[in-house]
């Protein structure tokens, strides 16, 4: 019979060294993550196990487990469960240093590689649990299990293709295609049948990249994650390049390579409901040209503000000043080219969607003429808040100098954050560099404004919450000797994460290269380190440091090449 099992929200430890229960509660959000996910695989897992002891059972914590049954296999899990949350405590020290404002890159790196362990092993220990008490068929259909079993290899096939192509071992970990292939070999021995033990092979398959942000999604966690697209209607955008190295597509036409492709789409979504197929060229929308536009700058198009949409810029206490959109929604006639060279006309319905938050509050110091802009994350209004922030600062108010506040900022849209550094830079300035494993070049993006929206003064504040795309901006700016950064060392980032659909509705993410600055400094792991702890009492400080910069780096920022840095 099947029982009612039910886990409270919290993670404890079961202590089996004494005959007492001693509980500890692990009381830091990154904690309380291991408990969700730990909770969240057992409770899926265990949907449908039949507890013979009881009908009715209520867990407290996963150490109870072991005293409401008496199935020696479950037991040994619960033993197993409840030792790990104790390493667990042990690893991340007292309560009281946990609750500190955030752990270091490389610890917090190695507790994410700790949570992906526990999600493996709970995966692999239940599905195994699962196996051994659910009664098989009795039609034993052997030929039906066959197919079962190389439906499942084909998967793992597809997974392993996958990394062996794109995965790139950034951090040095160990990683070889041979060592790979191995890994392939031992999966596929087992002759897997049903997707739930795919499924966790995969884990484990991907746990020996040692990359704690390379992880598997199930279906339902990869539609999830798949409803999130800058553009609101459905639509990955790319270049041309982008289309053939990830879906092999190549136009039967001929082409200069600019302008927006469709790379994917999401199933059911507007632009699907309305007919855009993978593969093909945004030629126009509502009669404005593409070809001449980026992939950000045509999916910023298709989302940005109708006629209808009111701007609202709300003062409030201080001075500070924050904006906010009221939209609506209205169709968008679009043009586009099939792969085969076809054109046609398309009406896209914009879905009526609720506002994106401004991450973007700026103030005014009318005693030194400053501006102060705080920028909290990278979503789809970034650029476009940070720009308007500057606009009033500079334009209306009449500031001399700005202050970029970076610090707590975790990252967010890298394709964000790159329009952000062109508002400060130009004239062909290199923004960041970027080596995937797919690519044996460099990839290198620039600013393509003929000027910055502003040439005012402006320092960056940085600090260990500055991350990823954060960086990105801190690094581009720090490097072309356009701002100083002012704080502490900031978190170390940098790595490129691709997410891949697998043909039974799963996914991957997987780290497929890294980023560096425009002087070839690798961003991840190490961080930038800043140019002054604290806010500088003398311009002229700044101002040294900047000409310093410039010496030092000539002509480096508009060169082509640059040395790589040491550093990983």
């Amino acid at each position: 019979m099947v029982g009612k099992v039910l886990l409270s929200g919290a993670f404890v430890a079961h202590a089996h060294a004494t005959k007492d229960k001693h509980v500890r509660r692990l009381n830091h959000p990154r904690f309380e993550l291991i408990g969700r996910t730990c909770e969240k695989r057992v409770r899926n897992l265990l949907k449908g196990l039949h507890i013979h002891k009881n009908d009715n059972v209520v867990l407290n914590s996963i150490g109870d487990v072991a005293l409401a049954q008496g199935d020696v296999v479950v037991k040994h899990l619960a033993k197993w469960l409840s030792a790990l949350a104790v390493a667990l405590l042990l690893h991340g020290g007292t309560p009281g240093a946990a609750d500190a404002y955030m752990l270091a890159s490389a610890t917090e790196d190695k507790l994410l590689g700790v949570i992906r362990a526990i999600e493996t092993k709970t995966d692999s220990a239940l599905t195994g649990l699962s196996n051994l008490v659910t009664t098989p068929s009795s039609s034993g259909d052997a030929d039906a299990l066959q197919d079962a079993v190389e439906q499942q290899k084909a998967l793992v096939d597809e997974v392993h293709d996958v990394v062996r192509r794109n995965f790139d071992d950034s951090r040095h970990n160990g990683y070889t295609d041979d060592s790979w292939q191995s890994i392939r070999d031992s999966v596929v021995s087992r002759k897997l049948s049903d997707a739930s033990s795919t499924h966790s092979a995969i884990r484990e398959m991907l746990l020996t990249l040692k990359d704690p942000y390379t992880r598997f999604l199930s279906a339902d966690e990869f539609s999830a994650m798949s409803k999130y697209d800058i553009s609101g209607v459905g639509l990955n955008l790319g270049t041309k390049d982008d289309l053939q190295e990830k879906t092999g597509l190549i136009p039967k036409y001929s082409s200069n390579g600019r302008g927006a492709w469709v790379v994917g789409l999401i199933r059911s979504s507007a632009a699907d409901a309305a007919g855009i197929q993978q593969g093909d060229l945004l030629v126009s929308i509502d009669d404005v040209p593409l070809d001449q536009k980026t992939p950000f700058e045509v999916a910023s198009l298709i989302q940005s503000p109708t006629p209808e949409t009111e701007d609202i810029v709300e003062t409030g206490w201080f001075g500070i000043s924050k904006v906010s959109t009221s939209q609506s929604s209205t169709p968008l006639h679009v043009k586009v080219k099939r792969i085969t060279g076809e054109e046609m006309d398309i009406e896209l319905q914009r879905p009526q969607v609720v506002p994106t938050p401004s991450p973007v509050s700026y103030s005014f110091d009318e005693r030194k003429n400053s501006g102060y802009i705080k920028l909290s994350s990278f979503n789809a209004r970034a650029q476009r808040d940070v720009s308007r922030a500057v606009s009033d600062l500079v334009e209306h108010r009449g500031a001399t100098s700005l202050t970029l506040d970076l610090r707590g900022n975790r990252g967010g849209l890298v394709s964000e954050g790159i329009e952000v550094a062109k508002i400060f830079l130009s004239n062909d300035d290199v923004i960041v560099r970027s080596k995937l494993k797919a690519r044996t070049a460099e990839n290198v993006i620039r600013a393509t404004n003929p000027k910055p929206l502003t040439d005012v003064n402006l320092s960056v504040l940085v600090d260990g919450g500055t991350a990823s795309a954060s960086e990105i901006v801190a690094g581009a700016l720090q490097d072309n000797c356009r701002a100083p950064l002012i704080g502490q060392k900031t978190y170390g980032k940098g790595l490129i994460q691709s997410v891949y659909e697998l043909s039974d509705g799963s996914g991957l993410v997987l780290t497929v290269g890294s980023y560096l600055t425009p002087t070839g400094i690798n961003i991840d792991w190490e961080g930038l380190t800043p140019d002054f702890s604290s806010q500088p009492q003398r311009d002229e400080d700044i101002k040294s440091v900047l000409q310093a910069c410039r010496v030092r780096n000539g002509s480096i920022t508009s060169s082509s090449s640059f040395p790589s840095s040491s550093s990983s």
